[in-house]
């Protein structure tokens, strides 16, 4: 649901982190993926945000989670930090959970990622939004700080990226802003964790896993 290896990077405070760059396209591939990334405290899951067997494969791995009460949060690109669903109980209509998240049907289709937000809210769990809210995003295109935020690799890729994401049609004196947004799109994401990550203080918490 995330640029997850820039994520990854801001996270590694929080003493390891799981990456499932392409969602599986079975729920058996998706638990056999679960499993295999043991107990550590954060898994992300990237995405194609038209490709419909990824968010099935993101209820999913909602679902086997919270099933295994292993999971304690949701943290989501597709809404705005920080909106949040904690004060709503697990019978909540979707309607609340929209509401809750400030959800942008425009930008993110609700019936995509309904499955996943509402396994989490039925299951008790709350979901975060950790998207940098629109109007922070002008400002993000020309803070040139943003290009030192990760290494000078990184960067070139993420303008690649930003490139082929746009078939090469987008000019290219708006490279380098757009990516300046994904970055800081990205910290944000992972700051929302970091901080989700120090209000937990038992061991039991200590050892359950965030999804973003």
């Amino acid at each position: 649901m995330v640029c997850a290896g820039l994520v990854a990077s801001w996270v590694a405070s929080l003493g390891g982190c799981s990456l499932m760059p392409i969602p599986p396209r079975s729920a058996d591939s998706v638990e056999q993926a679960l499993l295999g990334f043991g107990t550590v405290p954060l898994v992300l899951i990237g995405e194609q945000h038209d490709a419909d067997a990824h968010q099935q494969a993101h209820a999913q791995a909602v679902q086997l989670l919270a099933q295994r009460g292993q999971l304690v949060a949701l943290v989501l690109e597709m809404a705005d930090a920080p909106h949040h669903t904690r004060g709503l109980t697990g019978d909540a209509s979707e309607a609340q959970v929209r509401a809750a998240l400030h959800w942008d049907d425009a930008g993110w289709p609700w019936r995509r990622y309904a499955p996943a937000v509402m396994a989490a809210v039925r299951a008790g769990v709350p979901v975060h939004g950790a998207n940098l809210p629109r109007a922070a995003l002008r400002d993000a295109m020309s803070d040139a700080s943003l290009d030192g935020r990760i290494d000078a690799a990184a960067l070139e890729s993420q303008r690649s990226a930003v490139r082929d994401g746009h078939c090469g049609l987008l000019p290219e004196s708006q490279i380098g802003p757009m990516t300046r947004v994904q970055v800081a799109r990205d910290q944000r994401m992972a700051q929302t964790v970091v901080d989700l990550r120090s209000e937990e203080h038992t061991s039991e918490l200590q050892s359950r896993q965030y999804l973003v």
